[in-house]
């Protein structure tokens, strides 16, 4: 039996209107503000075209596995004995600094000599930055507050934007880096760039301490950044094979949160049911949006229960804080196999930016993966930019050797990015060693909810990473995926949940 529910009340949302939709705006560039950072809204406003993203990192230019094993890709170039990791002309910030434990078996960084980064901006003969290594990851720092940067699961990362008007280099003292990645875009322009200096600006320093209250605790996004959004609230009752739809707000508009909360005992029935989001088309559209339930909450069995900037639990609730403007209508489908029942509650703002994408999310298996063939996370044509993923992995292994993958986004016919593993591109480093990846974790921007072994040499590992700070945009294609070991060669069952933002509505409905 099929049972199929409209909300009378807003059915009348639900019908297509004749005038056309408006296109996006030119683009947003960003200036390297750490608003970026706690203003989750502009996470939807698509890059200017001209916003290129580019990494650095040690990863095995023969195609190999040694990425940073034995030091002969972990720096550009040698000078005065220190290590050129990144070096660039133009107008750009540096949104993301990854490093790893030197080695699985000593704590610590390089050669644990207190080597200080110098990080040099505009052609200037002296660093903007100048401290050791340590110093910046640790929360000391003024510019460089926890948990913006922060040292969690064998990885170090750094989250704070690096804005330059003309030119960047990043060095660190002597030759013992091993594992880094670093993320930039490059700008168009200048206009509005004001290069970082060491100790913040009255307004930079406002922006930081925003973005460490909402990192440090995402559980305060709804009573502190939500105060002032309206609601709707829904109740949802199905039976099994059940498919119901719900009218949004009218438009224009922008989705801040759907919060869920599931009536006792229906959340395996939750989990497994469909999410599907129609965006400024009628109700029988083919949807922006579409992932099981538990991918788009974070609720994957055998995880952790969680709190992230962007999905997770808070109490009894499920939350997904990704924005999502529309311009006219929206709706919001579930199909249900098994019996669910509770309470829908979305947060919303009147209006939309004059760039704003619409948010498209899937799902993407690989039952199991391929050999010498990535694991395919996003493959589009047109504008847009790349916001997050959540992975999930099992195969039957000692370890889960297939971390041994890297990340790789080929943009605009470009290989762009190219990671070090799977542990590092989710922000960890060293898999299966005490003290490192060996265990679940959650942090505000990336975690492994899942890591574990549920009987003999079967291993699971599930982990996210949102790019609130540096999302990849692309203005012709985008082909991103991950190997499944260091040379796709190990096999193992591969899901995700791949989030992005789109001028187009869904994958057939195109905005001129």
């Amino acid at each position: 039996m099929n049972l199929i529910t409209l909300v009378p009340a807003l059915a009348i949302l639900l019908t297509a209107q004749d005038q056309p939709m408006p296109g996006p705006g030119p683009g947003y560039i960003p200036s390297g503000s750490p608003a970026d950072l706690h203003d989750l809204v502009r996470l939807a406003r698509l890059r200017d075209p001209r916003v290129r993203a580019m990494g650095f990192s040690s990863y095995d230019r023969k195609g190999g596995n040694y990425d940073g094993f034995n030091g002969t890709y972990s720096k550009l170039r040698v000078e005065d004995g220190n290590s050129v990791l990144a070096e660039l002309d133009g107008p750009g910030v540096i949104q993301r600094i990854w490093t790893t434990h030197t080695s699985g078996e000593h704590a610590g960084l390089l050669d644990r000599k207190n080597e200080h980064i110098k990080i040099y901006l505009d052609g200037q003969a002296k660093p903007a930055l100048d401290v050791p290594l340590e110093t910046l990851f640790s929360g000391k720092h003024p510019h460089f507050p926890r948990p913006l940067v922060m040292e969690g699961s064998g990885g170090f990362v750094s989250y704070v934007p690096i804005p330059f008007r003309n030119g960047c280099k990043v060095v660190v003292e002597g030759q013992g880096v091993r594992f880094y990645q670093i993320g930039l875009v490059t700008l168009p322009s200048a206009e509005g760039v004001d290069t970082f200096v060491e100790q913040p600006s009255a307004p930079v320093l406002a922006d930081l301490k925003a973005a460490k209250a909402l990192w440090a605790s995402p559980e305060t996004y709804e009573t502190q950044m939500l105060a002032k959004s309206l609601t709707a609230e829904y109740s949802v009752e199905g039976i099994a094979r059940s498919e119901q739809v719900f009218g949004m707000p009218a438009g224009p508009a922008t989705i801040q949160s759907i919060e869920l909360e599931p009536s006792a005992g229906t959340a395996d029935g939750w989990r497994s049911a469909r999410l599907r989001m129609v965006w400024d088309q009628d109700a029988s559209g083919e949807p922006g949006v579409d992932l099981p339930f538990d991918y788009a909450f974070g609720t994957l069995p055998d995880a952790i229960g969680f709190q992230s900037l962007l999905i997770g639990q808070r109490g009894g609730s499920w939350y997904n804080r990704f924005p999502m403007p529309y311009h006219r209508q929206a709706s919001l489908r579930i199909d249900a196999e098994k019996p669910i029942k509770g309470k829908l509650r979305v947060r919303y703002r009147k209006g939309v930016d004059a760039d704003a994408g619409y948010l498209r999310a899937s799902y993407r298996e690989a039952l199991p993966t391929r050999p010498k063939e990535d694991f395919g996370w996003l493959k589009e044509e047109g504008r847009g930019h790349f916001a997050g993923v959540l992975m999930s992995t099992q195969g039957r292994a000692k370890l889960p050797y297939w971390l041994e993958g890297d990340d790789r986004f080929t943009i605009d016919g470009k290989l762009a990015i190219h990671g070090t593993g799977s542990e590092d591109f989710f922000n960890g480093g060293w898999y299966a060693l005490e003290g490192r990846l060996n265990g679940p974790s959650a942090y505000p921007s990336h975690g492994f909810p899942i890591y574990r072994s549920p009987e003999n040499e079967v291993w699971q590992a599930a982990a996210y990473r949102w790019n609130v700070a540096d999302p990849v945009p692309f203005s012709i294609s985008i082909t991103a995926g991950i190997e499944h070991g260091g040379e796709n060669q190990f096999e193992a069952d591969y899901r995700a949940g791949v989030f992005w933002y789109s001028p187009n509505p869904s994958p057939t409905h195109r905005v001129p």
